[in-house]
């Protein structure tokens, strides 16, 4: 009787020890290019809701003959309107030395309030008119989200005021979270990703 003999190989050490080694160096090598590709995605869907904002703003402006700058039907005199729009969601972003001017901007109202819920100042009594030449004709989104970085949008809607000439911004803090565009720069600075309003 023959006795077939059969040999069993396994991984050797080393050649465990070669693989582990392929797969670190091609780790190494993805890593980078996989977290700016992330980085670069967040920046790009920044960019969009940025302009996204600014038309559904835009939309508003187009329909009611006015900017969406009112939170209060029965301001009295000295009374100010909005100057300051922000995201529900999300957080303040915090500012470079705490002087480019957003925080001063006391006013303030969300984008929910007035593109979409048509209740300024979250006050249902305080509605736009629905009816008429001029007439708020929204939702103008179906809702407003944090930037990529969990900080809130902002827009410095006092520019739109009477008599100001300061332009006006939807903004994001980009990715370091900390606003460094002045509320009066007429383009970015750092890596803040904003959109000028032309009015």
């Amino acid at each position: 009787m023959t006795r077939f003999l059969r040999s069993r190989h396994g991984f050797t050490m080393i050649e465990i020890l070669v693989v582990m080694g392929i797969i670190a160096v091609l780790a190494a090598v993805m890593t980078p290019a996989v977290v700016k590709h992330i980085q670069d995605s967040k920046v790009t869907r920044a960019e969009h809701d940025v302009e996204m904002l600014a038309g559904a703003m835009t939309a508003f402006y187009k329909d009611t003959g006015r900017w969406p700058t009112d939170n209060d039907k029965n301001k009295g005199p000295g009374d100010q309107e909005v100057e300051i729009l922000t995201t529900s969601a999300g957080q303040f972003p915090a500012e470079e030395n705490g002087k480019v001017g957003w925080s001063k901007l006391k006013r303030g109202d969300t984008f929910e309030n007035q593109l979409i819920l048509n209740q300024p100042g979250g006050k249902a009594k305080n509605a736009y008119p629905i009816n008429g030449e001029n007439a708020w004709d929204g939702p103008y989104q179906n809702s407003f989200k944090p930037d990529p970085w969990g900080n809130q949008f902002l827009s410095n809607v006092k520019g739109f005021h009477p008599g100001q000439n300061t332009p006006v911004w939807v903004i994001s803090a980009g990715p370091d979270g900390t606003l460094q565009t002045y509320t009066s720069d007429t383009s970015t600075r750092g890596d803040d990703i904003g959109y000028m309003i032309t009015r």
